[in-house]
């Protein structure tokens, strides 16, 4: 029954707790939706009890490869502070991590590292952030951020780009409830230059797709798309960002300038960016 197989024990009494066949070219597909259980049969499930503690501490790890895990209730799901490089992350459905009176410490994943590669996850309501990159070099590929507890850990940030050089593709950012204090970052760069976004998605979300701060610089936004809510965003110095072929759909603003005193910043709220062939759809 267990040909082929990982299978893991209790480790007081020896009894069974689940297995996971690795069969080569085994890939395992979800149906997952946001408010559904997760399904121990389906892949291998890593529960925690408390919304503390992280699934996956990859710090000073290099050259992993973590595939198909369903992660819930710790305070991260893989979590780096410090030199994670060159590894993969596949197949992993994360929900409900920290929580609210700790938001600023709750993450699905939290990266520091380069040329990493985080592709096909799903992420349910991480409090603080969904997906976080602070470096350099890193792929984030076909993966979703969804925002779907109201009454718990409201998402803050879906996708958040601290690094240069990043490439965020084919990824979705979706909020899903309607909370009027809550800010609800989409996908974009917080101070990081040269990453580039192409054919990403932003729903219902106040800070939809975004270039922010000063060092928020020479971003490209390719076939971007958002959905509702506010339209792109570029504010506190964000400069010479160019948007090609990118859209909004049903938003209250095609594109927004916003400026403040955040991190001490005093440059104007935006200046020489670039919006090629875009289209506003029923701006109201």
């Amino acid at each position: 029954m267990y040909l082929s197989s990982i299978v893991a024990l209790n480790p007081d009494d020896g009894s069974y707790q689940w297995h996971y066949q690795t069969t080569p070219g085994d890939n395992p597909t979800s149906t997952y939706q946001p408010g559904d259980p997760l399904d121990a049969n389906l892949m291998p499930l890593l529960e925690g009890s408390d919304t503390l503690g992280r699934a996956f501490d990859v710090s000073r790890r290099d050259y992993l490869e973590v595939r198909n895990f369903q992660i819930s209730a710790y305070q991260s799901a893989v979590h780096s502070e410090t030199d994670a490089n060159n590894n993969l992350f596949s197949n992993i459905i994360g929900v409900r991590f920290g929580r609210i009176e700790d938001l600023i410490t709750a993450f699905g994943f939290y990266l520091y590292g380069q040329n990493n590669t985080i592709e096909n996850c799903i992420i349910t309501d991480a409090g603080n952030y969904c997906y976080f990159l602070a470096e350099n070099n890193n792929t984030i590929n076909n993966c979703i951020a969804y925002g779907n507890e109201d009454a718990g850990n409201v998402v803050d940030y879906y996708f958040h780009i601290l690094g240069n050089y990043n490439n965020i593709t084919n990824c979705v950012a979706k909020e899903f409830y309607n909370l009027g204090y809550h800010s609800g970052h989409g996908i974009g760069a917080r101070g990081g230059a040269n990453n580039t976004f192409t054919n990403c998605e932003a729903h219902n979300l106040n800070y939809p797709i975004y270039a922010r701060w000063a060092a928020a610089a020479n971003n490209t936004f390719n076939d971007c798309t958002v959905y509702g809510a506010n339209g792109f965003i570029l504010r506190d110095g964000a400069h010479d960002n160019t948007f090609n072929n990118c859209k909004t759909v049903d938003s209250e603003m095609g594109v927004r300038f916003l400026d403040s005193t955040e991190e001490g910043q005093n440059d104007p709220c935006a200046y020489n960016n670039t919006f090629n062939n875009c289209t506003f759809q029923h701006v109201t």
